[in-house]
């Protein structure tokens, strides 16, 4: 267990890295830079102090240590995977299927896209709580009963609210994750149906591995297993699977340039392969028409978030329609 605070912390891990890897290299596309490098593992999806919280002289690296329990189980998951390629459909054992939709989970709410829109989302769900008369989030907060009086009394006004806070961008991220994770962990697990696709092209890994998407008005989840292998789920309506049934398909080539191209756009940091054949960049000019991402504002800064203190008071501040506009944009805005 490390508890040291501003270590190099991965959300994306060696273990499925790895996969990807030629001797312990990664053929890595900067997004930065559009060039490409030759990098270990080590040096890749990663930044100091990633998902650490510093907050008024305390240092809670609890997100990162959780994270490691799945970590520490996703070769065995992997494997399993790899032995249900060999079969048409594969019951997976509940230890697997649970370690596979927690790590899912995991790297979807800890990845760059995620941790980046983290403040918009909160407010989102805030305004969703008041409109349906939930106040739970408000109380965790240690808000007062008397000021959530007055959040509801203005809401019912027509106002908007917004978090407010110095520095207050990572303790969002964690806050999210821990209402956000276990949520998206039920949905992945009893409530998606998942095909394991064999792919004709190299498959890249991006700093979302695991990451969702609508594709003509189908919402799929993607994650990319290894340059050759990719589970799709696809959500649906009904009751709840006790068990984790997978399929397994062929891409046709059309259907696995579409993905790729999808992997592709939906980076924000880097690429990274086992070669250097993919052109990243008309991939992502491809993507253009049919998949889009949101455009992150001072992606540096959400990066590094987990080293700066937050030591301010945390608060609910109210806003004009138009103010909460120019807030949205001031982080995220959509793609041209």
């Amino acid at each position: 267990m490390n508890n040291h605070a501003n270590t190099n912390q991965h959300y994306v891990s060696q273990v499925l890295q790895r996969r990807f890897a030629v001797g312990g290299f990664l053929e890595r596309f900067d997004l930065r830079w559009n060039k490409w490098k030759r990098v270990s593992t080590a040096q890749i999806f990663s930044r100091l102090g990633y998902s650490q919280l510093l907050a008024y002289g305390k240092h809670d690296n609890t997100l990162d240590e959780s994270f490691k329990q799945y970590e520490n189980s996703l070769n065995d998951t992997l494997t399993a995977l790899d032995e249900a390629g060999n079969h048409q459909t594969t019951e997976l054992s509940d230890e697997v299927s649970n370690n596979l939709c927690w790590y899912c989970a995991y790297v979807w709410r800890m990845s760059p896209f995620v941790k980046a829109v983290c403040p918009f989302e909160f407010a989102m769900q805030l305004e969703l709580d008041l409109k349906h008369g939930n106040q739970k989030v408000l109380e965790d907060l240690g808000i007062k009963q008397e000021d959530i009086v007055t959040i509801r009394l203005l809401y019912a006004q027509g106002k908007k609210f917004i978090p407010s806070g110095a520095n207050s961008e990572q303790l969002l991220f964690r806050i999210q994750f821990t209402y956000k994770c276990g949520a998206l962990y039920r949905v992945l697990r009893h409530f998606c149906s998942w095909t394991l696709y064999s792919s004709p092209i190299t498959m890249p890994i991006g700093d979302m591995p695991c990451f969702q998407f609508n594709s003509d008005g189908v919402g799929l989840y993607v994650f990319a297993i290894s340059p050759s292998q990719v589970l799709v789920g696809k959500p649906r309506i009904g009751a709840a699977d006790a068990k984790l049934t997978l399929k397994t398909n062929l891409f046709t080539m059309q259907e696995a340039e579409y993905i790729r191209d999808a992997i592709c756009a939906s980076a924000l940091t880097a690429v990274a392969s086992k070669d250097r054949s993919i052109d990243v960049l008309a991939a992502r000019e491809r993507a253009k028409d049919k998949i889009r991402f949101p455009v992150i504002k001072n992606l540096n800064a959400v990066m590094s978030a987990g080293l700066t203190e937050f030591n301010d008071v945390f608060r609910i501040v109210p806003v004009s329609e138009d103010e909460y506009g120019k807030w949205k944009q001031s982080f995220c805005e959509k793609p041209s």
